[in-house]
């Protein structure tokens, strides 16, 4: 039932977008009226607290990790593919 439900909800994000990333784009604005796609700048104007630990946050599932994937991108790009990967499925493999 989950799965399905979670099909459902991919196809109908999929459906507004002719691409991937004109879909992910339309769905970030969708969740938040402040939120300007994919963006490191998160939700209603709010800032990074001092103390964000940025690798930490990539690790964790939150509703602010694309924006910190964003932010990587943007900020630093020394962070590969392969330091995304590790942090993301790191949990997974054990």
């Amino acid at each position: 039932m989950a799965f399905n439900r979670k099909l459902t909800l991919f196809t109908q994000v999929m459906a507004i977008g002719r691409t991937f990333e004109e879909s992910l784009q339309k769905a970030l604005r969708m969740t938040h009226p402040t939120i300007n796609g994919f963006t490191p700048k998160l939700p209603a104007g709010k800032e990074y607290p001092a103390d964000f630990d940025l690798t930490s946050n990539l690790k964790t599932p939150n509703n602010t990790r694309i924006h910190s994937i964003a932010k990587v991108t943007n900020e630093m790009p020394c962070y590969s593919i392969s330091i995304f990967f590790s942090l993301s499925f790191e949990k997974c493999e054990k």
